[in-house]
Order: structure tokens, then C-alpha cells, then sequence
């Protein structure tokens, strides 16, 4: 699916307590990641995060009782999408080594460790690429293999 031409309303306007009723593309979003047995997610940094639409698409998407459930009186919840792999691919303008070194990989470690593994998401490969602003056409081709070997 293509974050770009999917139709919804990113806002968690009534957060956990009121239920907006989920659009087609919400509905299509989570079937597929029912279905699958690798997520495969791609997608630039954006101010050192994700853009703000695929972190509106997690919000209304990875709900209570549809990624996850708590039992009973336990702090941490059952994970609805276990089973399933991740790989993630990063495009970025930062160079990965300064990600690492200035921001020791805050975004990274929160997609892999408060977003996708506890929905039962287990990551297998995650990489960032960059920097893309000044990438010539070779160091793009090699951005490119990257990104293909994500559904090997």
C-alpha cells in the first residue's frame, strides 16, 4: 500500500476513549498486516521521525483490541500481530553514522521497540539510507539494492 493515496483522518481525535469508526484505507491497512507474514515499511526521516501522516496511520490503525490487548490486571499487553516479521528501510538526510552518534537512533529505537514489537511486530532488518539530498545517481543505485533486498 501506498501511504501516499491512502484516504483517512491521521488525528486520534477522541484518543483511546471514543472509537472513530475506521476508513476503507484503515480497514485494507490492517488486512493486509493480518495477512502478511513480513511488514515491509519504507519511508523517509522527517525532523527526526516519522512523516506525520504514517504516525497518523499507526495512531488510528495499531488501537487497543486490534494490535494489542491488555489482560486482565498486567502492564504489558498481549501482542494481536505476533508472528509477523518487520523490515524497515529509512531514508534520510542525516548521515545513518550521526543518527547513531548525536540522536543514538531515537526515532529507530522507537518504531522497533514502542511500535512495532509491542504490537507482535518482530523486526528483522532495519536500515537507514542517506543522505539523499546530495545522493549522486550511483550512490542512489546502491539505495536502491537496498531497498529491493527488503522483500528477499
Amino acid at each position: 500500500m501506498q501511504l501516499s493515496s491512502m484516504a483517512f483522518d491521521p488525528n486520534l481525535s477522541g484518543g483511546y476513549k471514543t472509537r472513530q469508526e475506521h476508513e476503507p484505507d484503515i480497514i485494507a491497512f490492517l488486512d493486509a498486516i493480518r495477512w502478511c507474514d513480513t511488514f515491509i515499511l519504507v519511508h523517509p526521516l522527517w525532523w527526526g521521525a516519522a512523516p506525520a501522516k504514517l504516525k497518523g496511520l499507526i495512531d488510528r490503525a495499531f488501537l487497543p483490541g486490534i494490535a494489542f490487548a491488555y489482560e486482565g490486571d498486567g502492564h504489558f499487553p498481549k501482542k494481536l500481530f505476533e508472528g509477523r516479521t518487520a523490515r524497515v528501510l529509512i531514508t534520510a538526510d542525516t548521515p545513518p553514522w550521526y543518527l547513531w552518534l548525536g540522536y543514538r537512533n531515537g526515532w529507530l529505537n522507537v518504531l522497533r521497540r514502542q511500535i512495532l514489537d509491542f504490537v507482535g511486530l518482530k523486526v528483522t532488518h532495519m536500515k537507514v539510507v542517506g543522505t539523499i539530498r546530495d545522493a549522486t545517481p550511483d550512490r542512489i543505485q546502491q539505495f536502491m539494492a537496498v531497498a529491493r533486498k527488503l522483500g528477499q
